[in-house]
């Protein structure tokens, strides 16, 4: 078990507990490859609007994720992320996700379906593609 591990900027200066296992890592080179070796990706962000990098790397990697409504802006609740407003409730969903690796594993794959069926490039831009189609028909190009 490696614990909870911390990171981000700003998490430096984090003094973690005596006992316990955190280890605070700091800004990472490598967000994927960190957010891939995760359990949960519990991202308790608290401002912030449209979405999250982070949250959609963690959908890609097939990760779980526990947020905020903020963290969660433009994707919403959904069975591969669980959506909370306070500390204790971040906290015991993590924790609850932690404790059931059944549970984890099918929130995990339904995070990547999220990811590959409304995230992709592909899937992503085909509305803006559509929209650009309409126009040229119409004689806007």
């Amino acid at each position: 078990m490696r614990g909870l591990q911390l990171a981000g900027r700003g998490t430096e200066s984090i003094r973690p507990p005596t006992s316990g296992q955190v280890t605070i890592l700091g800004e990472v080179e490598e967000a994927a490859g960190f957010i891939r070796s995760l359990s949960v990706f519990l991202y308790p962000v608290t401002r912030g609007s449209g979405m999250k990098v982070k949250v959609l790397e963690a959908l890609a990697c097939g990760v779980p994720v526990v947020t905020t409504p903020e963290g969660a802006d433009g994707i919403g609740a959904h069975d591969g992320i669980v959506v909370e407003t306070t500390d204790e409730r971040l906290a015991a969903a993590a924790a609850e996700l932690l404790g059931d690796p059944v549970a984890r594993k099918d929130r995990g794959a339904a995070a990547r379906r999220l990811f590959q069926e409304r995230f992709t490039p592909g899937v992503a831009t085909q509305p803006l593609v559509s929209a650009y189609e309409r126009m040229v028909r119409r004689g806007y190009g």
